[in-house]
């Protein structure tokens, strides 16, 4: 069994965004605006690495797919920060179709012989450190149900919505079903597809699905520039600054230091 997952770190699909461009030129200049690329340099340093760092079981692949025009600053960060994050392998890519770019990417490390557990995970999200060995436990225990589909849907659907404020995150806890961070899909080898050709809120009815409600298993960020927020309004939650029991949670659990965060912000 293979566990892969991925990030699409401002890649310049073609496709899959809410917010459309009429050429692929228009699309890099608004992925690499300064103001943008900047703020997803620092979510993806200080929530979404860190919880990739904090995986409790390192044996997976964690793939991060950069454009080739992505600016050098950015790319050279990119390669500092995730030097020394064994499970992360950046590719580069022309600009593709967005599932072709994923077929693309995976068919670098996935091996076609093995049955492969795939995630994706957006550059503002992170995941708990059990995240990568319970999607193992899980697909261990329902294997047999391939015997029926090629692929199978997992899902945690308890986390917590989080967004910055004057003291760092705020959070609110949440159980949402088939949210992208935290939803696994197992698949048969030989499936010549990856997780983002399924819509993550379409899972349940494309394979079947196995749910679990209980640990905390995600953190989902929003904020001004979430690309499923720019053409609907942003979902409302009861947020509140984390108590320090919460900091010390998302630390331990999630790798995630709010005492970096107030600074980053603080210094905005």
């Amino acid at each position: 069994m293979q566990v892969i997952g991925i990030c699409r770190f401002s890649y310049p699909a073609l496709g899959g965004f809410q917010v459309e461009h009429t050429t692929t030129d228009q699309r890099i200049e608004y992925l690499y605006k300064d103001e943008i690329l900047g703020f997803r340099l620092k979510t993806f340093e200080y929530l979404t690495l860190p919880s990739i760092k904090n995986q409790s079981d390192q044996d997976f692949t964690f793939i991060v797919l950069i454009g080739d025009s992505l600016p050098s600053y950015a790319k050279e960060h990119l390669q500092a920060l995730c030097m020394d994050v064994a499970p992360v392998k950046i590719i580069e890519l022309p600009p593709l179709p967005h599932r072709e770019a994923a077929l693309a990417a995976f068919e670098q490390v996935r091996d076609p012989d093995q049955i492969s557990v795939q995630f994706r995970l957006d550059d503002d999200d992170a995941v708990s450190e059990y995240f990568v060995s319970s999607l193992k436990d899980v697909a261990e225990a329902s294997d047999y149900m391939l015997q029926v589909s090629n692929k199978v849907g997992i899902d945690f659907n308890s986390g917590y919505a989080v967004r910055f404020g004057p003291q760092g995150l705020e959070a609110c806890d949440i159980r949402r079903p088939y949210l992208t961070p935290a939803l696994g899909v197992m698949m048969r080898p030989g499936l010549n597809k990856t997780v983002l050709h399924f819509p993550h809120q379409r899972f349940a009815e494309l394979m079947p699905t196995v749910t679990f409600p209980d640990p905390p298993m995600y953190l989902r960020c929003f904020h001004e520039w979430n690309d499923s927020t720019q053409t609907r309004p942003s979902p409302k939650f009861a947020y509140q600054e984390l108590s320090s029991e919460t900091e010390e949670l998302f630390l331990d659990v999630f790798g995630v230091d709010n005492t970096a965060i107030k600074a980053w912000q603080s210094a905005l």
